[in-house]
């Protein structure tokens, strides 16, 4: 195995985490690869002080860390981007690792992801990730292009979550970095289907748990509106002619006005204009 000093850099997206921050930095700061590990913070215009949290941190030095203090919220993938970036920039790590704040790591989480990743040869891989009550919240990844909808399926591998999502520095050169028009979710459906499209191999590393606070910087209507919206834009991309106009719009229509979101019209139909005035200004 190489030298865990420079293997990984952890790329952490910050939006009004101040109160999760302590428990997912300690429990990374006691995994084995956690404490040799480079970061870069991304703070995406938090109000709550974040950032400040990791200023007081006793590991924070300007060997190992970056910090990214952005003045507008562009949207998780851009973040991510610009962490990606400056980590390639600063310390050419051979892995980087996507940590959401509101995440505690179990014991050698982080280091069996890693060695897993390394054994199998994988370019992508999660560990399982489960609810604070040891609820299983992802164990794979499942994309039913019938129904247009992806969901968490038990060892499905079409996509990994970007919550805990380990990445080969390589993956970035062949296939870019995450598709920025991806404001919120999709965005790690959309970058696992363009790596394994690309050949890459991914993979869930069951030794590996981490616990995850779901949705602890969005609220209800935001999340329906970009589930929305990103769901249009990802199964619209990665449809060709023919499924596009005679099945995504069909379907689609039927699914979102008439079921699941039929008591949140408004907010979809919300969504769908935006989802077309982008589309127009391109």
């Amino acid at each position: 195995m190489k030298n865990l000093s420079s293997s990984v850099c952890i790329i952490m997206v910050i939006y009004n985490n101040r109160f999760d921050l302590a428990g997912c930095l300690e429990s990374v700061l006691k995994d084995p690869l956690g404490q040799n590990s480079r970061w870069v913070f991304v703070d995406n215009a938090s109000t709550d002080n974040s950032i400040e949290k990791i200023y007081s941190c006793s590991f924070f030095n300007e060997k190992n860390s970056r910090i990214v203090r952005n003045q507008k919220n562009l949207g998780f993938a851009h973040a991510v981007n610009q962490g990606l970036k400056i980590g390639q920039k600063n310390f050419s790590p051979d892995y980087f690792l996507l940590l959401n704040p509101d995440t505690i790591l179990k014991k050698n989480s982080f280091l069996n992801l890693f060695i897993t990743a390394q054994e199998n040869g994988w370019a992508l891989a999660s560990p399982i990730i489960k609810d604070f009550c040891e609820k299983i919240w992802f164990d794979g990844g499942k994309i039913n292009w019938w129904r247009l909808k992806t969901f968490h399926q038990k060892n499905a591998l079409d996509y990994l979550s970007g919550c805990v999502l380990l990445i080969r520095r390589e993956v970035f050169s062949v296939i870019g970095f995450l598709d920025e028009r991806f404001f919120l979710y999709y965005e790690d459906a959309d970058f696992s289907l363009r790596a394994r499209q690309a050949g890459f191999k991914i993979g869930l590393a069951k030794n590996s748990e981490v616990w995850h606070k779901e949705s602890s910087s969005s609220n209800s209507q935001q999340k329906n509106y970009y589930l929305v919206r990103s769901g249009l834009l990802f199964f619209e991309k990665h449809s060709n002619f023919i499924q596009k106009y005679f099945w995504f719009w069909p379907i689609f229509v039927f699914r979102w006005f008439f079921h699941q979101y039929f008591s949140k019209k408004r907010t979809v139909i919300q969504a769908l204009q935006d989802f077309w005035k982008e589309k127009k200004e391109k």
